[in-house]
């Protein structure tokens, strides 16, 4: 068990349609791990990693959740309380595009509101962009959409690596850190408090 100690934890959520590599960019960036075989998420699926971010030690908690549609009400529960959401397609797929877009309305009406007052922080990700040989139209219109909702974009392959830690990076810089920090605690006492995850895979 790690005893890695954190000054203040952030919590990120995963969205988006089943296939798409939700569970492969959160493992890439919390456990170094890539496997082309992945179980699709049943519910959801919690990881963790501590960041240095501009000298603070930073717990990323990353909810990774279903992408069936089945699983909505679940998943509605982990992003109404995190500080960053990831909306992720699969840059060769127009149906994940659209389902992220669907995404993006309803954050819109259940949790951001048309100015998102408080501050949500979201990112759409273009993901398995090593199936491409240059950028597509799918990765245009993603970064276009990420521009006109004002939200952050990249573009990454969980399989190479390319722009994951750049992209969970950002977002630990993205969202503020509290006003006041509570006691610095280690990785033990956290997963002490922590739930057994809904599930041990992904896709």
């Amino acid at each position: 068990m790690s005893t890695t100690r954190h000054d203040y934890k952030i919590t990120l959520v995963t969205l988006g349609r089943w296939s798409v590599g939700k569970t492969s960019l959160a493992r890439r960036f919390a456990q170094g791990k890539f496997d082309e075989n992945q179980f699709a998420t049943v519910g959801a699926m919690h990881l963790h990693k501590v960041v240095d971010s501009e000298g603070s030690q930073v717990l990323v908690e990353i909810w990774d959740t279903a992408g069936q549609e089945q699983y909505d009400a679940i998943t509605d529960q982990y992003y109404r309380s995190a500080q960053g959401v990831l909306i992720v397609y699969d840059a060769t797929d127009p149906d994940s595009f659209e389902r992220a877009k669907q995404w993006v309305e309803k954050l819109r009406k259940e949790v951001m509101g048309r100015h998102n007052k408080q501050g949500l922080v979201v990112a759409v990700v273009a993901n398995k962009v090593d199936k491409v040989d240059e950028r597509n139209r799918l990765m245009r219109a993603g970064q276009t959409f990420a521009l006109e909702e004002g939200f952050l974009y990249f573009e990454t392959s969980a399989k190479t690596g390319a722009n994951v830690d750049v992209l969970f990076e950002s977002m630990v810089k993205a969202v503020p850190a509290p006003a006041h920090m509570g006691p610095v605690v280690s990785l033990d006492e956290f997963d002490r408090e922590r739930s057994p995850p809904a599930s041990s895979c992904t896709c």
